[in-house]
């Protein structure tokens, strides 16, 4: 089952602030070629962490594949709901 409808939210720092502290779930990063990556967690800091340089596997794939937008979906069962958004959207770069 996808992403719930909702509007493309811009990857900006700008607009990743505006995710409320403290909310859980899961989070896709897109971009015009499809989904980048799938993760969950603490939504605004793992969107943030993403917006930072990184040199891990993960960061370096993300960075160059340039995500546009993201999607969110708060839940508390973040972990199942990840492994079925994995396999649905079957993200170009893996966590």
């Amino acid at each position: 089952m996808p992403f719930p409808d909702q509007p493309r939210h811009p990857f900006t720092p700008e607009e990743v602030a505006r995710v409320p502290e403290g909310k859980r779930g899961v989070y896709g990063l897109f971009n015009d070629l499809g989904c980048v990556f799938v993760g969950k967690g603490n939504l605004r800091e793992r969107l943030l962490l993403h917006l930072k340089p990184g040199y891990t596997e993960e960061a370096r794939c993300i960075r160059k594949l340039a995500p546009t937008y993201f999607l969110l979906e708060e839940t508390e069962n973040f972990v199942v709901r990840h492994m079925g958004l994995a396999v649905e959207y079957a993200p170009r770069c893996r966590s």
